[in-house]
């Protein structure tokens, strides 16, 4: 197996895990929500997920970012 069809493989049955999980429990716990509360966790962890991102990449342009602030966004995505 070469190192692409590994990715895409492995990106592949992340998607389809992360898909089960969502109905299985997201979606009840979703429902059981008012509406206009429920889209709030889920917008929360997409907003510290792009801010994650935005940071690890405006190093590439001379913006200095400590090594802990580094580590701990690293450790908090990992789990």
């Amino acid at each position: 197996m070469s190192l692409t069809s590994a990715a895409v493989l492995a990106a592949t049955l992340s998607f389809v895990l992360f898909a089960i999980m969502a109905v299985w429990y997201a979606a009840p716990w979703l429902q059981s929500q008012p509406r206009v509360e429920a889209p709030t966790p889920l917008i929360w962890i997409n907003a510290f997920r792009r801010v994650a991102l935005q940071i690890f990449s405006t190093q590439n342009f001379g913006f200095v970012v400590s090594e802990g602030t580094r580590e701990g966004i690293r450790l908090s995505l990992a789990t």
